[in-house]
């Protein structure tokens, strides 16, 4: 290791004591002199100004300059080496002199040896720099003590008092550092009522601590400190003073607490929010989540922590997600929105509507996260809506199809009745072989399939008549159990599961007949190769909840089921909105006229129940129709017995009354025919006239129910009023709604149906005339 080398200016006006110096200083062994001579005052003086020295060595007598005073000019410099003061003459006046102008030390040239020199020059030279670091560092302690904003304090704890407090203390505890210095107390005084039993413990401790606590100020404000104290120990370790910082943590506090705050809320709307977010790393996997995703979906934190999200999303719509997904990953900030349904811990799915958020880069959360709303019960109530407003165009549309209906049927009775009348009128008079009479029958034969169809059209549009009875719904399909097999054929089997207590139901037990009928012809046309038809019964209850289920809003309580049910080809949901159209057929032409279903759903409608239908293709079909429970014996069944007319003579008045000119003529030749005496009006009016005309004697009146200026029944009261021993039958094409409005059905006539045979006719006034009207 080399010498240390020390640059020295020698101040000294003889050049002998120059060479001697020089000598003695090169004989040093443990440092390396770099010495230059000065030979005035003011030489020195430049020599200091131009290099840096480590030290002077100053002869004390100039040439008649005192080296005094180059001392004193040389200690008003601000950067000053140390000054060893070198003299020929031993004298304490003159070495207290030189002490008292700033010299590092006195040394008297007889006396001086290398080893005197060298360590006299080291040791002014450590010295200095010592006292220069010292000083350094309490300028550099005093700056920051000043300019921090936190207070510095030294506590005597043998005294017991402040020794030191930086000014930072007047600004924040709004007091002055005098006050502190000569009342030690006052810190005591100014702490806050709350914080002076806990920090009694802490305070002139001799171990470190750090503690928070406010304070008072004088106008009557508080701020919180944070003080962090420690002891100074001696030599022998024992604790003689105390040092801290104490800062002002006020904002930080209040910041702290509304991050608290803060935090606090946005935990509790996590914790309460009905959405769910969930925190994805780059692969999918959960990182977090908020409660709500428990409750909604039921998977713990456990089960879901770090699983992968896409093993939740339904398999149809896993891959739109993923790729929405991928999606953003490059693009920092980006968003992207998707529906989709996650299945739930208990195997059910949800629809979830989410948003996802690419924060990967956000220093807080370095993630992708996920907002989901549940729109499981948004999504199926716009799915029940769209289903009630379709149910709502079908029920219109069926509506107006049953008026056109029920309106073309009325008016084809009229024209049926003419047809089918006449053709029978005919045929009375026409040979019993011959092509008039083939002629004839046909047109019998074709007008009374016309009036099969007007009775679907009527079935269909719930206007035809019914004849409701109490029926036991097994009893009636058991018995027609033998014509529906020898109906289906060989290669259709049908199976019956009857319900062990099936409830009763009211309804036509014809119309019923028909309607299982015409859904095991559906059924077995739909077979075309051969298969099973099941016809069941049981007893149910619809509640609200069918209404959203089925396309019809239902009337809750007890009904009787049948379910009729095929395992044949299906339907396309396009033809399963038009299954129960009138005329809509999927058969080739000639194969059916499309009245099959309507005519189920007419009658089912009409007897106060309901009917629909679940259908896909290559599945088969099943019809569901639901008649309302009646807790009743069944009603027993008599046939139908007319009164057969004995073909001879009759003698009775007769006032018809009928506004359809084909009708009227036709019922005026039928009776007329029987020897009746007939007297015919268009109209109301005309019948009053008729009636006048006649003085009374009339024996039965025969008018149609509507009529454009006045119903029958009005006219019926008029003349009943006149003549209270008249009998009534009424005509009509139109069926019970109509009838029931003019009070037709409630009252005490007889009533015919349109279209009607001779027979029927006769039968029908014969049996008035005789029996009389009540």
């Amino acid at each position: 290791m080399s010498p240390e080398t020390l640059r020295v200016l020698l101040v000294e006006d003889d050049e002998d004591d120059f060479v001697l110096t020089r000598a003695l200083l090169s004989e040093a062994r443990g440092v390396k002199f770099q010495l230059q001579w000065a030979p005035t005052v003011e030489d020195g003086l430049a020599a200091l100004r131009d290099g840096a020295f480590d030290a002077v060595l100053l002869d004390f007598y100039l040439g008649g300059a005192s080296g005094l005073d180059f001392l004193d000019r040389l200690t008003s410099r601000a950067a000053t080496p140390p000054v060893l003061l070198l003299t020929g003459v031993g004298d304490d006046g003159v070495d207290m002199a030189a002490m008292r102008a700033g010299a590092a030390d006195f040394l008297v040239k007889s006396e001086i040896t290398p080893l005197l020199l060298e360590r006299a020059v080291r040791y002014a030279v450590q010295q200095h720099r010592s006292e220069q670091a010292l000083r350094e560092s309490e300028e550099r302690f005093r700056q920051l003590a000043e300019n921090i904003g936190a207070v510095f304090w030294l506590y005597d704890l043998a005294q017991e008092r402040t020794v030191y407090v930086s000014p930072a203390y007047e600004r924040i505890w709004a007091r002055t550092i005098d006050e502190l210095y000569a009342d030690s107390g006052v810190w005591l005084r100014s702490l806050h009522p709350d914080d002076t039993q806990a920090l009694a413990g802490v305070m002139g401790t001799v171990e470190p601590y750090e503690v928070e606590y406010r304070i008072v100020r004088p106008d009557g404000d508080f701020r919180w400190i944070r003080d962090r104290g420690f002891p100074i120990r001696d030599a022998h370790g024992a604790a003689f003073r105390t040092a801290g910082i104490a800062e002002d943590i006020t904002e930080r506090r209040a910041a702290q607490d509304t991050l608290a705050s803060r935090e606090a809320y946005f935990r509790a709307l996590m914790e309460n929010a009905q959405d769910l977010v969930v925190s994805l790393d780059l692969e999918g996997k959960v990182r977090d989540h908020s409660p709500s995703v428990e409750r909604l979906l039921g998977y713990t934190y456990d089960e879901l922590h770090e699983r992968n999200i896409f093993e939740l999303i339904h398999p149809e719509d896993v891959g739109e997600v993923l790729n929405a997904f991928m999606s953003i990953l490059g693009q920092p900030g980006a968003s992207v929105t998707r529906e989709y349904r996650i299945r739930m811990a208990d195997g059910g799915w949800r629809i979830l509507e989410s948003t996802g958020y690419n924060l990967v880069e956000h220093p807080a959360v370095r993630a992708v996260v996920v907002n989901s709303h549940d729109v499981t019960d948004r999504r199926q109530a716009e799915e029940e809506l769209r289903a009630s407003e379709e149910q709502l165009r079908q029920s219109q549309k069926l509506e107006a199809v049953g008026r056109l209906a029920g309106g073309i049927a009325h008016d084809f009775n009229n024209l049926l009745t003419a047809i089918q009348g006449n053709a029978e009128m005919l045929l009375m008079e026409a040979p019993e072989t011959g092509p008039l009479r083939e002629d004839l029958m046909e047109i019998k034969r074709a007008s009374i399939r016309a009036a099969g169809l007007t009775r679907q059209l009527l079935a269909f549009s719930r206007k035809q008549m019914l004849a409701p009875k109490v029926l036991d719904l097994n009893a009636s399909v058991r018995e027609m159990e033998r014509m529906l097999a020898r109906l289906l054929g060989e290669d259709v089997a049908l199976v019956t599961r009857l319900g062990a207590h099936a409830s009763r139901v009211r309804a036509d037990p014809g119309q019923l007949e028909q309607v299982i009928m015409n859904l095991a012809v559906n059924g077995r046309d739909a077979l075309p190769r051969g298969g099973s038809l099941v016809i069941e019964t049981a007893d149910t209850r619809l509640t609200e909840e069918d209404s959203r289920r089925y396309p019809y809003s239902v009337v809750p309580g007890p009904y009787v089921q049948l379910t009729v049910s095929d395992e044949g080809v299906g339907m396309e949901p396009e033809v399963l909105a038009r299954v129960f159209e009138p005329f809509f057929t999927t058969k080739e032409p000639g194969h059916g006229t499309g009245l099959g279903l309507s005519t189920v759903y007419g009658i089912v409608k009409q007897s106060g129940g309901y009917v629909w239908v679940e259908s896909e293709p290559g599945r088969g079909t099943t019809f569901r129709v639901f008649l309302p429970a009646v807790n009743a014996e069944p009603d027993r069944l008599e046939p139908v017995l007319h009164a057969l007319d004995d073909g001879g003579p009759r003698s009775a008045t007769i006032l018809l009354v009928e506004d359809e000119d084909a009708v009227r003529t036709l019922a005026r030749k039928i009776l007329e025919r029987k020897g009746y005496l007939v007297l015919d009006a268009r109209c109301r009016a005309d019948a009053r006239h008729a009636f006048e005309q006649a003085g009374g004697r009339i024996d039965l009146l025969l008018t149609d129910v509507v009529m454009p200026e006045g119903s029958g029944r009005e006219l019926a009261e008029e003349l009943l009023a006149v003549s209270p021993g008249l009998r009534v039958v009424f005509m009509s094409g139109y069926t019970d709604d109509a009838l029931i409005r003019h009070g037709v059905l409630e009252s005490r006539f007889r009533l015919i149906q349109k279209p009607f045979t001779p027979d029927a006719l006769w039968t029908a006034v014969s049996e008035a005339l005789e029996k009389g009207s009540a």
